[in-house]
């Protein structure tokens, strides 16, 4: 054994998963932004908006296999994916001259205002209890894999912001 021998494993994933999708990068998204703001009138100055996003579901891993020659390599057949995400954001302003050369905007967000704190994962392993119960692994074998890190997506949040132009 070489001095090199530790990293092949590493060298091995990253060669198989060249061209593949990478990581936690969503294939798709599309976003929609409106806004009106009020120009005359009682209401002069007010302004508001909301904004929508979409992600499509992300890969966190590759099932692992057995090839015919006995040895382990990855499926890529077998993606795992997170799943896909959207959000819904809202937001009313107001603003205003305070002289002739300073503009006052106060502004109230309400960021993913109809989502809710949850775990989203990005990382996959093998699921151990489910492969206990396949028996001996063969090439054509899909090894069961399960979201094993997570992250957590914030729900509802809300931010006021006061900008001064001059």
């Amino acid at each position: 054994m070489g001095p090199w021998t530790f990293f092949r494993p590493d060298y091995l994933r990253n060669n198989a998963l060249n061209g593949q999708s990478t990581g936690e990068v969503r294939r798709w998204r599309w976003n929609a932004l409106t806004n009106y703001s009020v120009t005359r009138g009682r209401l002069k100055g007010m302004g508001l908006g909301a904004g929508y996003r979409w992600e499509d579901q992300a890969v966190i891993g590759y099932a692992p296999m057995r090839t015919a020659a006995g040895d382990d390599a990855i499926n890529l057949n077998a993606p795992v994916y997170a799943p896909a995400q959207d959000s819904v954001d809202l937001w009313i302003s107001y603003e205003r001259d305070l002289s002739r050369s300073i503009r006052w905007k106060v502004q109230f967000n309400v960021y993913n205002a109809l989502g809710k704190n949850e775990l989203i994962p990005f990382a996959a392993g093998v699921d151990h209890e489910k492969l206990a119960g396949i028996g001996p692994l063969s090439p054509s074998t899909v090894i069961p894999m399960k979201p094993v890190a997570f992250t957590i997506r914030e729900g509802l949040s809300w931010q006021i912001s006061h900008t001064f132009e001059f």
